[in-house]
């Protein structure tokens, strides 16, 4: 048995009974463009136990949740990702289900408008991090924060547009232009906007741009209004290479130039050095005073 709490954001997400693939179709046809928040009481998890479930129809035409569960399952006992559960496909639907987190980011930000230094900061010391995968959509409503005990642990979530930055041999996929745009626009990287295969680099530049938006509540190309989504692309490129980085980081410490500065600089096969980032972000935190205590402005 199972039944429905409540609705907890946006996606191709439902409910499911794995032991009965028929049933779940049935019931779930109506909400497949919903996350919810679900009691699980089938046997294959604890009982009484709480889930998340995405759901994808059969006919997408950009289907997304095995690369998704794939890398679930790469990633299982990595700090800061959740754990896949179980993933089955029926006739009219591909089920994943996974952990239940938190509220995410971009719930947090929509409430508060911008964050404080040092809730970002404990934010960025937790996301520099390299896990083998080029993300390809960071964004705020990809990072959601756990519950209970693991409610400091920011998690990062939608693998869907992920890929390997390295083949099975371990050489760094090839350079290649003309690609189209994958993730959300706004955060995307300069390379991104110029067609340019995503690398590491590029998950930076737009997790810088996030941390950014966190901090100051805005972008300066955010807001635009175009005749066509690939006008607005191309406006938004514009303006992040003609943006000066001392005005798109005004009044925030000179660290988040010296952030962007570095991995603009960085060349499509190169390893960043995530503990420089990581180390220069937490003398900033002790500069200020801060005390790693964990709680964020929303604890």
């Amino acid at each position: 048995m199972y039944r429905f709490i409540k609705r907890i954001g946006n996606g191709a997400f439902g409910k499911l009974l794995p032991s009965s693939l028929t049933r779940f179709q049935s019931a779930k046809h109506t909400c497949s463009k919903n996350l919810w928040h679900l009691n699980s009481f089938d046997r294959m998890f604890i009982r009484n136990q709480e889930v998340a479930i995405k759901v994808e129809s059969i006919d997408s035409k950009d289907p997304q949740l095995k690369n998704e569960a794939k890398i679930y399952s790469i990633l299982k006992g990595a700090v800061g990702f959740p754990s896949l559960r179980w993933i089955g496909i029926g006739s009219r639907y591909t089920a994943l289900v996974m952990d239940l987190l938190g509220c995410s980011l971009d719930r947090q930000l929509s409430a508060r408008g911008k964050f404080s230094l040092k809730s970002v900061l404990m934010l960025a010391d937790q996301m520099l991090h390299s896990a083998g995968f080029v993300h390809r959509d960071i964004k705020p409503g990809n990072f959601v924060m756990g519950r209970g005990s693991s409610s400091h642990i920011v998690h990062m979530i939608d693998f869907g547009l992920s890929c390997r930055y390295r083949t099975d041999d371990y050489q760094h996929i090839p350079y290649t232009e003309g690609q189209p745009l994958v993730g959300t626009a706004c955060y995307s990287s300069i390379c991104t906007h110029l067609g340019i295969q995503q690398t590491r680099r590029d998950d930076l530049e737009s997790l810088c741009y996030m941390l950014i938006s966190f901090l100051t509540g805005t972008l300066p190309w955010l807001g635009i209004r175009a005749e066509s989504k690939l006008e607005k692309h191309q406006i938004m490129a514009e303006r992040k290479i003609r943006t000066p980085l001392d005005k798109l980081c005004k009044s925030l410490p000179e660290e988040f130039i010296f952030f962007l500065t570095y991995i603009r600089a960085l060349r499509y096969k190169d390893r960043p050095d995530y503990e420089h980032i990581r180390k220069m972000f937490r003398n900033l935190f002790i500069r200020k005073g801060y005390r790693l205590d964990m709680c964020f402005d929303w604890s």
